[in-house]
């Protein structure tokens, strides 16, 4: 596997929104080829109902599901795997749902 050379890369972390208190966060990067990679790793999920579905939002749009085990879930897309993979900016906006519930939130920086 060859090494890539990171061109950009963001940050979010996630912090509860209301009652949950899951946290968490988001890491987006730009590699020199133009391929991009996005991984989301949240904890703390012991109050989630587990039968509904971790959906990560950016800027509103659907991102993806997020894989639970047990109190953590998280989501690695890579587009070299043919995932798609949204551009994240610094100031972008990135939430957890669970149904339409907001469970954590937070905004991107550059990293």
């Amino acid at each position: 596997m060859a090494i890539r050379r990171i061109a950009q890369e963001h940050e979010a972390k996630l912090t509860s929104v209301g009652a949950q208190s899951v946290a968490g966060k988001v890491e987006c990067k730009t590699y020199g080829d133009g391929e991009r990679a996005l991984e989301a790793k949240v904890r703390d999920l012991g109050d989630v109902a587990p039968e509904y579905p971790l959906q990560l939002f950016l800027n509103d749009a659907l991102v993806g599901e997020l894989e639970r085990t047990r109190n953590k879930a998280e989501l690695e897309l890579d587009s070299r795997d043919g995932d798609p993979v949204p551009s994240c900016a610094a100031g972008d906006r990135v939430e957890l749902r669970s149904g339409e519930l907001i469970l954590t939130s937070g905004v991107f920086y550059v990293d």
